[in-house]
């Protein structure tokens, strides 16, 4: 009986030792998967891919949390938590904006579809391989897109939605990045998807956010159109947009 309970114990252990190394363990590995929203559009025209989101920034990377990894530990909007990982949560100190309006100075959270998957060996990246997009690295500048759900949470994904800026480029001198001068030029000359009939929100760290009732009201639109057509939302969704922003009814 002693000795049964010996190798009991020392099981338990052994999976205790083995479960935080695996729980702790961050995977380098970088791997692709296709599926986005982007099949409608041209995702080698970089004015299309602009056209479609409502967000376009230059942004330093002050931290980052990876939802399957750290979601135990760290807060995710409850629309984060409704899709489910893999996502990254950025925290962006926001340098520039080319399109939309949050002020240079704002720090705020961006979501970018992709990061370490559940069984944690590896990270994927929703961008089909060789096409430009980057995992955000503290520390380091990039280029972000996205688009704001009706709880002012932006999230972004796919070809271009993260493009780092060159070596040496930094708040200072941004503007002679040629990265940059090519997003800039592409949003003056954006093309607005003939394929979007979307209802575009505002991000809670756009200066026209106020109290959220601006998306509220775009979002009871949304649902009026959804219920003239015969369709409804799905309630999980609308309970996670509804507790992000009060101002939903």
């Amino acid at each position: 009986m002693k000795k049964a309970l010996v190798i009991i114990t020392s099981l338990i252990l052994v999976f205790i030792v083995l479960f935080v190394a695996w729980f702790n363990y961050e995977p380098t590995k970088m791997s692709s998967f296709v599926g986005c929203v982007e099949s409608t559009i041209n995702t080698e025209n970089l004015s299309e891919v602009i056209g479609i989101n409502d967000y376009v920034f230059v942004g330093f990377v002050e931290d980052v949390y990876d939802y399957n990894h750290d979601r135990f530990f760290h807060k995710f909007p409850e629309i984060i938590d409704y899709y489910g990982g893999p996502f990254t949560e950025c925290k962006v100190n926001v340098i520039k904006s080319i399109k939309g309006s949050i002020e240079p100075g704002t720090t705020f959270s961006y979501y970018k579809v992709g990061g370490v998957n559940w069984l944690r060996t590896s990270i994927y990246l929703p961008v089909e391989e060789g096409k430009t997009d980057y995992y955000p690295e503290t520390g380091k500048y990039y280029i972000f897109r996205g688009s704001a759900h009706p709880d002012g949470t932006v999230t972004g994904g796919g070809t271009y939605s993260t493009d780092m800026l060159e070596e040496g480029i930094d708040s200072t001198n941004y503007e002679q990045s040629a990265i940059y001068q090519e997003w800039v030029k592409a949003y003056e000359n954006q093309i607005l998807s003939r394929y979007d009939d979307s209802y575009h929100y505002l991000c809670t760290a756009d200066v026209y956010y106020g109290d959220g009732t601006y998306n509220a009201k775009v979002y009871a639109d949304y649902l009026e159109h959804r219920e003239e057509n015969g369709s409804s939302v799905d309630k999980d969704f609308h309970k996670a947009v509804k507790k992000g922003n009060p101002k939903i009814k």
